[in-house]
């Protein structure tokens, strides 16, 4: 609809278009909200009805039929072509040239969402990556979810009133500190690691080179404490051989 690109101004006697703005993050956060509610009430009805069909059985497929369930939602919204909350919070989602999103895209930005996230989930890396793109977010506020940043997919409002006065960039920027600060530490704890293998290593060679440099022991170093030679009284014993009493001998 001619609406979604652009609505009349109602100032003065001029008709010309006025461009719909992108939406504001606070609308994007209230979708986001929306859609993971209408997610885990989906979720809830399917276990529901696996534990109806398979009994104490379906506690072991809690977590695939999850999975499905979160994945048939957002397949099934971007099919639609809009999901709950973008329709709740009266978003329309839209490419790099402002046109509404095809179905291309946004199947396409659920699998990639759905798939990275599922092979990645865990990895430190990829959780300091998702944390790093969400406080580029809060201090923009363009792009919510990653998929959307690599496929430049915006939000634009269609609400009566969606200008709002506030920001989130004081929580991007505390954010952003705080993804330093741990980077920071990381780096730090590694480089003292890497000192301390270097030290204990040079530590290492310089034992192993004292000990090859040290002369060996002679006969006559040491006297009174090597063994004395019951037989002849020697003191140091030479060539000391034990006998099964334990009495030394030369």
């Amino acid at each position: 609809p001619a609406r979604c690109f652009a609505r009349p101004r109602a100032m003065g006697n001029s008709s010309s278009p006025q461009a719909l703005p992108y939406a504001h993050p606070a609308d994007l956060l209230r979708a986001d909200q929306k859609d993971e509610d209408s997610r885990a009430e989906l979720r809830k009805l399917v276990l529901e009805a696996s534990e109806e069909v398979l009994g104490a059985r379906a506690a072991r497929y809690q977590e695939t039929l999850g999975a499905l369930s979160d994945a048939g939602y957002a397949w099934a919204t971007a099919a639609a072509g809009s999901s709950l909350g973008e329709e709740y919070s009266e978003l329309l989602q839209v490419d790099a040239g402002r046109r509404p999103a095809g179905r291309v895209l946004r199947l396409l930005s659920a699998a990639l969402s759905g798939g990275v996230t599922q092979r990645l989930g865990r990895a430190e890396a990829w959780q300091m990556a998702l944390r790093l793109h969400l406080a580029f977010f809060y201090l923009f506020g363009r792009y919510h979810h990653w998929a959307q940043r690599l496929l430049r997919l915006r939000f634009i409002s269609l609400a009566e009133r969606p200008d709002r006065n506030f920001t989130y960039r004081l929580l991007g920027l505390v954010l952003m500190a705080q993804l330093l600060g741990q980077l920071l530490s990381k780096v730090i704890a590694r480089r003292s690691s890497e000192e301390r293998q270097l030290d204990g290593t040079a530590s290492l060679h310089a034992a192993l080179a004292g000990a090859a440099a040290a002369p060996l022991p002679r006969s006559t170093a040491g006297r009174g404490r090597l063994p004395q030679c019951n037989i002849c009284m020697s003191c140091p014993a030479d060539d000391v051989t034990a006998t099964p009493c334990g009495h030394l001998f030369c």
